[in-house]
């Protein structure tokens, strides 16, 4: 929803010019991000070694991690249950589990660790060496995703950050 306030609903059912203009402009430009996507060679190649992380992933008995704040954390949960439930066709259930779902943990550890390690610490109790992380981070600057990132790496975790604009910090 780009700008509720421009839905005038009690006024009229019809969608004004200038409202469809906006919604149509908003989809135009995700068109144009997806056919950026699917023209560009690195990130298929991207695409391709994730994919063949996580399937290496499942056949060494490891699980597919997942983190980010906000909208990506919303994001996490739905990628990591489309693992467990299914995507598009009935198959054994995938282990998948996104960071910082447990409200007992996510509370405890911020409360008593900082809002910067929800993840690492999750991620330190729970994953191992076959284990592998995506995190998501629009900014690429939040601290609890960098902390991750870091905890990752010390325990020798495969991961890959998907993240927006020029990546900040996490594309270091």
């Amino acid at each position: 929803a780009f700008n509720s306030e421009s839905w005038n609903w009690k006024e009229s059912n019809v969608i004004t010019d200038k409202s469809f203009l906006k919604i149509n402009d908003s989809l135009l430009k995700h068109s144009n991000t997806l056919n950026l996507i699917l023209n560009d060679e690195c990130i298929k190649k991207k695409l391709i070694e994730i994919v063949n992380l996580i399937e290496f992933t499942f056949h060494n008995k490891g699980k597919v991690l997942f983190a980010g704040n906000g909208g990506s954390f919303a994001d996490s949960q739905h990628i990591a249950t489309e693992f467990v439930a299914r995507f598009s066709t009935d198959r054994a259930p995938l282990p998948s589990i996104a960071l910082g779902t447990n409200s007992s943990n996510l509370t405890a550890i911020a409360n008593d660790f900082g809002f910067e390690n929800v993840f690492s610490r999750e991620l330190e109790a729970l994953a191992n060496e076959n284990d592998f992380l995506i995190a998501l981070s629009t900014s690429g600057n939040s601290k609890d995703i960098i902390n991750l990132v870091s905890k990752a790496q010390k325990m020798g975790i495969k991961f890959f950050i998907f993240t927006g604009l020029d990546g900040g910090y996490l594309s270091k």
